[in-house]
């Protein structure tokens, strides 16, 4: 029944609201299943080739602040009185010309912005390569890989996705090497930067300029990448709230599941979804989560990197139960 529920949602389903959907279970009870449903789609969905067209993108993805302050509805954002509308009016200025006096910084300004990007990638932060921006620590980019199903009207029929610091050439060139059969496929991007000596693998690259159109004059487009995005975007926005980098690969397979069986029934849904999570054997990732064990790696290409116990319920010791409060 809790897979059944899980699988149904749009963009995602929270453990809490599982829990309460069910009312039956502990959280821990369904937060380990869910994080158990994904670690299925890691290690089950998201393998093997695909051939044929297939669309490429990048989007970032972490970093974001979910105890900040949130959206309000649009009634309620439109101002009210002649001093609030100007008020709106002068912020709306205001950040104009902060975002203009960037661009004329001092000598010394310059200098100081130059020495803490410098910092930044010494602790291990990349440039992208489209912006010439050094990009935050927690920042990722999460690159997906669809190919389309042949048919006007039906989508995407598979989806690869990979997580990677920043949207290289070297990231996108292994995740096309590990996933799709080159030099039988067609290649589907925007001018991207990474995506031009990829491009030269495939029989065929078309690409899209976004700065200018959304679909090329021959019908280029990559809108079933994008259409991923967007997805993801909502799930980690609206649905999870703030998906740290060391789990981010984990809910990227959740969304490109989601995306391809978006018009699957969910009783076939739920099925596949049992199969890929019961075909991978044990898990890997957590097997003894709820006594302190964390996975030590995050999930990232072209390497893993190695990282440590940033969330999860801290390790007990024998006989501390009765420090704190009485257990329930």
């Amino acid at each position: 029944m809790q897979t059944l529920l899980w699988s149904c949602g749009s963009a995602g389903i929270p453990a809490l609201t599982l829990r309460e959907m069910v009312g039956t279970v502990s959280y821990n009870t369904a937060f380990s299943l869910t994080a158990r449903l994904r670690e299925g789609l890691v290690r089950g969905q998201n393998t093997g080739l695909i051939a044929g067209v297939v669309e490429i993108d990048g989007a970032h993805a972490s970093g974001h602040d979910a105890a900040g302050k949130r959206g309000r509805p649009l009634r309620q954002q439109q101002p009210k009185t002649v001093e609030e509308a100007d008020a709106k009016a002068k912020a709306i200025v205001d950040a104009f010309n902060a975002k203009q006096a960037k661009r004329n910084l001092s000598a010394e300004q310059k200098k100081a912005a130059k020495t803490e990007q410098v910092e930044l990638r010494d602790q291990g932060a990349v440039r992208d390569p489209n912006t010439g921006q050094v990009l935050p620590l927690n920042r990722r980019m999460v690159i997906t890989l669809r190919r389309r199903s042949g048919n006007p009207g039906d989508g995407s029929v598979w989806t690869k996705v990979g997580v990677g610091m920043a949207e290289t050439p070297e990231v996108v060139e292994h995740l096309a090497t590990r996933h799709v059969l080159i030099p039988e496929s067609v290649l589907a991007t925007d001018e991207g930067v990474a995506f031009k000596k990829l491009g030269k693998q495939f029989r065929l690259h078309q690409t899209v300029n976004h700065g200018e159109t959304l679909v090329g004059p021959d019908g280029e487009h990559n809108n079933l990448a994008e259409s991923f995005t967007a997805r993801q975007d909502r799930a980690e926005a609206g649905i999870y709230l703030n998906v740290e980098p060391k789990y981010l690969m984990d809910y990227a397979c959740e969304t490109a599941f989601r995306e391809d069986h978006r018009r699957v029934p969910a009783p076939v849904r739920t099925a596949k979804l049992l199969f890929w999570a019961l075909n991978v054997g044990r898990s890997h990732y957590w097997r003894g989560y709820t006594h302190g064990k964390n996975r030590k790696h995050e999930l990232l290409v072209p390497e893993q990197l190695p990282v440590g116990s940033s969330s999860g319920p801290a390790p007990r010791e024998p006989g501390s139960e009765m420090d704190g409060r009485p257990p329930r």
